[in-house]
């Protein structure tokens, strides 16, 4: 779920109340407004989680680079999905077929068609795999 002030607020202020801020930041109050702008990409859970490592392994208030680098490796040991990983067992039986495949990509939806000066290709949507996790075209 998308991080909101609120609950940014709610989650500052239960970090605060274990940890002492530190005299040059400030209290979770004044800093609500740079800690949402630096972390308002991150999802609530995330923040949570993160919070939760905090208040267990270190002293003081954190920076906010604390809470995204706590998040981001959360995301990389993250166990994937059932879903992505049929996804991506579908993506590596259709890239086996190569280019030739009449299937769309399992991923994007891409279908093989015909490029000006009549070679054929499928344009994948980057966009789409990047979000999968799953690459195209021999990429991982």
């Amino acid at each position: 779920m998308r991080l909101t002030k609120p609950d940014l607020q709610g989650i500052l202020r239960s970090v605060a109340a274990c940890l002492p801020p530190s005299k040059e930041r400030g209290t979770a109050d004044t800093l609500l407004d740079a800690y949402y702008h630096a972390l308002g990409l991150l999802s609530v859970e995330e923040v949570t989680a993160a919070a939760d490592e905090i208040i267990k392994a270190d002293r003081w208030f954190p920076a906010p680079a604390r809470f995204w680098t706590i998040a981001r490796e959360r995301r990389q040991h993250r166990p994937a999905s059932l879903e992505s990983l049929t996804l991506a067992q579908r993506s590596r039986r259709w890239q086996s077929q190569g280019d030739w495949s009449l299937d769309p990509c399992p991923v994007c939806g891409s279908v093989l068609a015909e490029l000006p000066h009549g070679r054929m290709n499928v344009t994948h949507d980057a966009q789409r795999h990047a979000q999968a996790g799953i690459g195209y075209a021999g990429l991982p």
